[in-house]
């Protein structure tokens, strides 16, 4: 995973609806929208492309358990276009370090890829609006190396992220 990080900038998101309700409007294009148990069905097709072992009945215990934990300061959230197909599964939750200040990190589970930038737009945009709401200076994310095209970066960039840190994965041996 890429973790690219905007520290010490929350950008303008007077475009976007208030997190207080269960969904975040996203400029008539995309909706964020908690992602609970009874929404297991619906985002379980896209989970699936992105981890094709995934049973639909682990993952609905996944979202069960994940539930039990969630509250403002943790929890899942996809990304659904006017005709409420699922584009992005994302996991947010606030982390303190000791040597930094408190970030909101937001790591990609699953997406599909759309022309331009709508998408990473759309993430970032949700990104700052619940950073605003939680009132947290930083805003980390984490997504797919596959995922983070060009523009996007560019994207990133000019909203204030900048890459941070790789993160290497491997199997113990």
């Amino acid at each position: 995973m890429i973790c690219i990080n905007a520290e010490d900038r929350v950008f303008n998101s007077a475009d976007i609806s208030p997190l207080s309700s269960s969904a975040i409007v996203m400029e008539d294009i995309f909706e964020a929208v908690r992602v609970t148990s009874q929404q297991a069905q619906a985002a379980y097709a896209l989970m699936a492309m992105a981890n094709p072992g995934l049973s639909i009945s682990d993952w609905a215990a996944y979202l069960r358990r994940y539930e039990k934990e969630t509250g403002q300061e943790r929890g899942l959230i996809a990304l659904y276009d006017r005709r409420r197909c699922i584009h992005g599964i994302f996991a947010y939750e606030i982390a303190q370090p000791l040597s930094r200040e408190a970030t909101l990190n937001v790591s990609e589970l699953a997406s599909v890829r759309l022309p331009g930038t709508v998408l990473i737009d759309a993430l970032m945009r949700f990104a700052n609006t619940l950073a605003g709401e939680l009132n947290l200076p930083a805003i980390a994310l984490e997504l797919e190396p596959s995922a983070v095209w060009a523009q996007d970066q560019v994207a990133m960039e000019q909203r204030g992220f900048a890459l941070e840190r790789v993160r290497m994965r491997g199997r113990t041996w």
